[in-house]
C-alpha cells in the first residue's frame, strides 16, 4: 500500500510477528527454566545489583502499533535501513501478550539494558537483571552481566549460564531480519536493520 507522500507501507505479516512471539516465548521460558535449574541448591553472594533507572514507563497499545508498522515496512527489503525503538514502543509491544515473564519491563541507557518480570513459577518471583546488546553475524548477542532473584544477587556462573540459554533461544527462533548495529542511548536504541533473514 502506497500513502500519498510516495512511501512505501507494507501490510504486517502475521507470520513474521507470530516468529517474533514464539522467540520470545522460547526465550523467556529457557531462561526461567535455567533459573530454576541451576537456583537448586546455591547459595547466593550478598549486596546488590546496580539500581536500575528511575524513569517510569506507560507501556500504551498506540506505541505497540506505532513499532508493528515500522517492523513491517522493513520485511522483504535488502537494504540496510535505520530502526529507531522507544522504551514505550518495545515494552508495549513485548507486552501485548502474557507469557512465564509478564509483566516484563526493559529500560534502555547508553551501554545496557535492564530486564525486571515477574516471574510466575512455584509461586511469584523477581527478575531483575542488566544485559549488554551488540550486532554480530547479522544476530543479536546477548549478554547478561549482572542478575538478581527475588533481590538476591545471582552466582556470576548462573549468570553467565543465561546468556547462553537466551542467545540459543534467540537463535533458534530464527528472526526475519538481519541486526547489522545497534547503539543503545537513553531510553532508546538505533538498529541498522535489512528485512531478510541472515545469511
Amino acid at each position: 500500500m502506497q500513502s500519498r507522500s510516495g512511501t512505501l507501507y507494507l501490510i504486517p505479516s502475521h507470520r513474521s510477528f507470530g516468529r517474533i512471539r514464539r522467540a520470545l516465548r522460547i526465550a523467556s521460558t529457557a531462561v526461567l527454566l535455567a533459573v530454576a535449574v541451576l537456583l537448586a541448591g546455591c547459595s547466593a553472594p550478598e549486596g546488590t545489583i546496580t539500581p536500575p533507572p528511575s524513569r517510569e514507563i506507560r507501556p500504551l497499545p498506540q506505541a505497540a502499533e506505532r513499532l508493528k508498522a515500522r517492523l513491517a515496512a522493513l520485511e522483504g527489503t535488502d537494504a540496510p535501513t535505520s530502526l529507531l525503538i522507544t522504551e514505550e514502543e518495545l515494552n508495549a509491544y513485548l507486552n501485548e501478550s502474557a507469557g512465564p515473564l509478564a509483566p516484563l519491563r526493559l529500560w534502555f541507557t547508553r551501554d545496557k539494558v535492564f530486564l525486571s518480570a515477574e516471574v510466575k513459577c512455584l509461586g511469584r518471583h523477581r527478575l531483575e537483571a542488566w544485559a549488554t546488546l551488540e550486532a554480530a553475524q547479522g544476530v543479536l548477542r546477548v549478554s547478561f552481566t549482572e542478575a538478581a532473584w527475588d533481590g538476591h544477587p545471582l552466582p556470576r556462573y548462573i549468570v553467565r549460564a543465561l546468556s547462553g540459554v537466551a542467545q540459543a533461544a534467540l537463535e533458534d527462533a530464527h528472526l526475519p531480519w538481519t541486526i547489522e548495529h545497534i547503539t543503545l542511548n537513553e531510553g532508546m536504541a538505533l538498529l541498522v536493520v535489512r528485512g531478510v533473514p541472515p545469511k
